[in-house]
């Protein structure tokens, strides 16, 4: 556990000249770093975690190890989700950023449909996460699939994820707009009466 994080030559701030390599970053800057071990306690399988052997070659398996970076990082998330009760939005899962970066076409577009409405409440936001998870992991083949894999229609589902929110002011103008807006119009009239 580390609570602090230093600048180095790759920051912006540093390239500006507005700090200096090695200055302490400001603000909360806690985080962990998670050592892996190059090797077991024999000291002959490799744990790597930059090896991403699966087990499918299993002599490759024996002399390399098997490390699934994937499982591992996600593992890591759901642990600190449950432990902290952590409301972790549907942008913020490691399952929404492999999707987008590594995802085919089909599984983009079923992320897309879960991304629409998701933010709306709570209870949308879980059920996408949840088939975030599953389009990470290739379940669903269509994005009608993937529906239907939750229990909905494409219509029940969309209807419940884009149901409209209260939000408080949304409608309030600020007095510098309404001001141009009648100054505006003031302008409009004096252009009509001269005509």
């Amino acid at each position: 556990l580390e609570n602090h994080r230093y600048y180095s030559h790759k920051d912006p701030e540093v390239k500006q000249g507005l700090k200096k390599r090695g200055d302490r970053k400001d603000g909360n800057q806690m985080h962990v770093q998670v050592i892996v071990s190059r090797k077991d306690a024999t000291n002959k399988i490799k744990l790597s975690p930059m090896n991403t052997s699966r087990g499918k070659n299993a002599e490759h398996s024996k002399k390399m190890g098997q490390f699934d970076r994937v499982a591992f990082k996600q593992s890591g998330e759901t642990l600190f989700d449950s432990l902290f009760s952590f409301d972790r939005q549907l942008k913020d899962t490691l399952a929404y950023a492999n999707v987008r970066k590594n995802g085919q076409l089909a599984q983009r577009e079923q992320l897309s449909v879960l991304t629409e409405g998701a933010s709306q409440n709570y209870q949308s936001r879980s059920v996408a996460n949840e088939l975030a998870q599953g389009v990470a992991e290739g379940l669903f083949a269509t994005t009608a699939g993937m529906l239907a894999a939750a229990g909905k229609t494409a219509a029940g589902f969309l209807e419940v994820m884009l149901e409209p929110m209260y939000t408080a002011g949304a409608n309030i103008v600020p007095e510098s707009e309404a001001e141009q807006k009648k100054k505006r119009k003031k302008r409009s009239q004096g252009q009509q009466i001269t005509r």
